[in-house]
């Protein structure tokens, strides 16, 4: 696996968990896709705080004060995942939504899923983990005296476990420089493409 590829998504807010339209691990989504529905009652608040500042803007508009503080309120739904299409929507309906969906940040596979549907979250909280399987690190070990020879950009070949007959080429990334714990071995590292997913994490090479 590879963790630059790897994507923990997490709650902005706190709240309840509505709807989750991922319900299982194992699940591929596109990057936008939604992913849960959260219902907070904190925006809820934020919202009508900005309603009640959209107001008195438009009641007043050219008092710098009333200006200040809808800035203020916008920018607090902003932090809560609000796009500007949302709180002009907002400001158009003069009704509260207390509901948040979030969306996937990237593609990838939910590689784990934290909540379920009605749990209740904090902010912050964890809801699941998305990774990326398009590329793989590919760690190897060796020994200290071995790494004279070596050095960061060589490219190397790489047998896969069950496609020994196809070898991959590869450059290495990456060279501890000091010894594992445990061990007389240090560890180098490469990124090998994974087309169609076809090798899953943990597979020797």
């Amino acid at each position: 696996m590879n963790p630059d590829q790897t994507a923990v998504v997490s709650s902005r807010a706190a709240g309840r968990i509505q709807v989750l339209y991922v319900k299982e691990t194992g699940v591929a989504v596109l990057k936008g896709q939604p992913l849960y529905k959260i219902y907070s009652e904190q925006l809820s608040a934020l919202q009508q705080e900005y309603l009640l500042a959209h107001a008195q803007v438009q009641q007043f508009p050219a008092d710098a004060r009333f200006i200040a503080i809808e800035k203020a309120a916008r920018q607090k739904l902003r932090l809560y995942d609000q796009s500007e299409e949302d709180i002009q929507g907002l400001a158009a309906m003069q009704k509260q939504d207390p509901f948040i969906t979030y969306r996937a940040p990237m593609n990838g596979t939910v590689s784990e899923l934290s909540v379920t549907e009605g749990q209740y979250v904090s902010e912050g909280s964890a809801v699941l983990r998305l990774e990326d399987y398009s590329s793989l690190w590919v760690e190897a070990d060796i020994y200290p005296a071995e790494a004279a020879g070596i050095r960061t950009g060589q490219k190397v070949q790489v047998q896969v476990a069950g496609w020994e007959d196809k070898p991959q080429q590869i450059r290495i990334d990456f060279i501890t420089p000091a010894i594992q714990s445990g061990s007389q071995l240090m560890q180098v590292r490469g990124t090998i493409a994974n087309p169609g997913n076809r090798w899953q994490p943990g597979l020797q090479a």
